[in-house]
């Protein structure tokens, strides 16, 4: 019964282990020897066998260790060309220069087998033997890189929906979907895969802007709810009582408003109501007269009206009813100089057609003293493009407003509106000031 276990166990072994068995069988009385002392006679067969190279010899205790633990395994030579291959990816590195969106390098990263030994996985049969590297280890450790200052994007879910007076439809979310910066982990991983296969010594991984998902869990069909396009504006050095006005316009009032197909958005319904104190309203400086400020419950809402209207274009849906403010607000210069929307409830709003065939859901919120406005919906295949801004001092010699020059307190753009069929829509978006200070004019390249 012994010699037939050690005749079982050449048949597992290559030619020359089995050959080296035979000779030397006679010799032991029992298995006990393996047994109790299992390393003197590996090494007794090395010398005996012929395991020259390195290769070789791990491929025999490996082989043996398989044995002793009830693995079937392949014949010794095959095992050792697995063990050259693995101790060839073991000596392979790279290093990895991660990159944000512009191009610039924020990390360099130094990755390897070496030091990721887990990451070689085995395979094992009767016949063959191979090890292969884990590429979804690898996106794993690529998701445990800490960068600064670069920040994941934000997905949220849409519960509900609920209808306010003045017909204002409103979502339910676990909150505010904000797009964020971080590696593709699926094509970085195949990127390292590759390098560490190939033996390439260095690679680029890009950082990409990925847009806040939407979740509808509602029940309802509204559409896919995709990032349609955003609005922006600053409003950094505002007076306390404008900032929490521009706060709370944005957070509870514009945030999670719902406009169905066909239907129009107007920003006057969304503040739910009379603007004044007891509603939470602060005391900040408005224009009254066209030219004079002072202060008055509310102000600093158009910040707000001025986002959603960025966002309204950006997207290309008709505007039906706009008015710029009439005297020139510097808070307004960043993100679009020119491209403001003042509102008043009773007399001045801001209005847009949802001409698309789905519902748009307008999402607000400030980062620090930015103001974000992102308009999600289904796509329609519209694209759209800004050209300016154009003053009297840069304007094209060509270019007309109202069949007239533009004036010198007037600042334009033009909006280029491609639709999927190919139409192509051209509108002047215009605002006229009682005075256009002449250092934002300098700011930009002048005709001559």
């Amino acid at each position: 019964m012994r010699h037939s276990r050690r005749h079982l166990l050449a048949s597992y072994l290559s030619l020359l282990s089995v050959l080296a068995l035979a000779i030397f069988a006679p010799s032991i009385q029992d298995g006990s020897a393996v047994k109790r002392n299992p390393s003197r006679m590996f090494l007794g067969a090395v010398s005996q066998y012929g395991l020259q190279t390195q290769e070789d010899r791990i491929a025999y205790r490996l082989q043996y260790r398989l044995y002793r633990r009830g693995h079937i395994t392949p014949p010794l030579s095959v095992l050792s060309r697995a063990i050259a291959q693995r101790q060839r990816y073991l000596k392979n590195s790279v290093v990895a220069h991660v990159l944000d969106h512009t191009g610039k390098k924020k990390k360099e990263v130094n990755i390897s087998i070496h030091a990721h030994p887990l990451w070689l996985k085995p395979d094992f049969s009767i016949t063959n033997a191979s090890y292969s590297i884990d590429k979804e280890a690898i996106a794993a450790h690529l998701r445990s890189i800490e960068l600064e200052n670069v920040f994941p994007p934000e997905h949220v879910v849409l519960s509900n929906i609920i209808e306010e007076e003045d017909d204002v439809l409103r979502a339910e979310t676990s909150g505010v979907a904000k797009g964020g910066i971080q590696l593709n982990y699926e094509s970085g991983a195949t990127l390292v895969f590759n390098a560490l296969l190939s033996g390439e010594k260095e690679i680029n991984l890009q950082l990409e802007v990925i847009a806040g998902a939407i979740q509808n869990e509602t029940g309802e069909d509204l559409g896919n709810l995709e990032l349609i396009a955003s609005g922006r504006s600053n409003f950094a050095g505002s007076t306390y009582g404008r900032t929490q006005n521009v706060r709370k316009a944005l957070r509870t009032h514009v945030n999670n408003t719902l406009v169905p197909p066909g239907e129009t958005f107007s920003f006057n319904s969304t503040l739910g109501g009379p603007v004044t104190l007891s509603r939470g309203w602060y005391m900040a400086k408005v224009i009254f007269g066209g030219d004079e400020l002072k202060p008055a419950a509310g102000g600093g809402i158009c910040q707000a009206s001025t986002t959603v209207y960025r966002a309204i274009i950006n997207a290309g849906f008709p505007v039906v009813e706009r008015r710029a403010h009439s005297l020139y607000v510097s808070y307004y210069k960043k993100h679009g100089v020119g491209i403001d929307a003042t509102i008043y409830p009773g007399s001045q709003d801001l209005v847009f057609l949802n001409d698309s065939e789905n519902t748009l859901l307008i999402q607000a919120y400030d980062d620090g003293y930015e103001a974000v406005v992102n308009i999600y919906g289904t796509p329609d295949g519209r694209s759209v493009e800004l050209e300016g801004p154009y003053f009297s001092t840069n304007a094209p010699e060509d270019f007309l407003v109202h069949n007239r020059a533009i004036s010198q307190n007037e600042v334009a753009w033009v909006q280029r509106v491609e639709y999927k069929n190919g139409t192509i829509q051209k509108n002047t978006i215009l605002s006229r000031y009682k005075e256009l200070p002449r250092y934002v004019k300098q700011e930009y390249a002048f005709r001559d």
